[in-house]
């Protein structure tokens, strides 16, 4: 069984005009999203094996939340330049490139890739991932470059307005 778990960043601030796309900091509510999150993600108990994050300022700061959170180390993390603004193939290259000993891996990025990667996969339209959404798909398969083709036994969406 391999576990995908996709987490888009939390919300980011648009506060200084003449910062890069990459440099955006998170915002107030950005900064309460992603421990909540990633609280929240802790307490289904998915041990996660392999934490791949793309360089984004606002995505690397969600997943430093969450491995707060999850006791996993930063310098574990996997800073993966192909998950910036990256279209659906994109993403599911990073994926099908995943080492078979990992059992369950956490994928910090963008919409609109992971919308539209995560409707590859659910069982009903999903018309938008929400900042810190957090989409958890297991797949019956014991090789990643499979995953892209299957559908997936299990599927949740979950995000922070469900947590209010």
């Amino acid at each position: 069984m391999k576990t995908l778990v996709l987490v888009r960043h939390a919300k980011s601030s648009w506060k200084y005009a003449d910062l890069r796309d990459l440099d955006r900091p998170l915002n107030k509510r950005g900064k309460h999203d992603a421990p909540l999150m990633a609280e929240v993600f802790a307490e289904r108990g998915i041990p996660v094996d392999l934490i791949i994050c793309g360089p984004a300022k606002r995505t690397r700061k969600t997943a430093r939340r969450f491995c707060k959170q999850l006791e996993y180390a930063w310098t574990d993390v996997v800073i993966d330049k192909r998950i910036y603004e990256a279209p659906p193939e994109a993403i599911l290259e990073v994926i099908r490139s995943i080492d078979d000993a990992v059992a369950v891996v956490m994928v910090f990025g963008h919409n609109p890739g992971f919308t539209e990667v995560t409707n590859q996969f659910s069982p009903d339209p999903v018309h938008n991932v929400p900042t810190t959404g957090i989409v958890t798909m297991s797949f019956d398969t014991r090789h990643w470059h499979r995953v892209p083709e299957l559908s997936p036994v299990d599927f949740d969406l979950d995000c922070p307005k469900n947590h209010d």
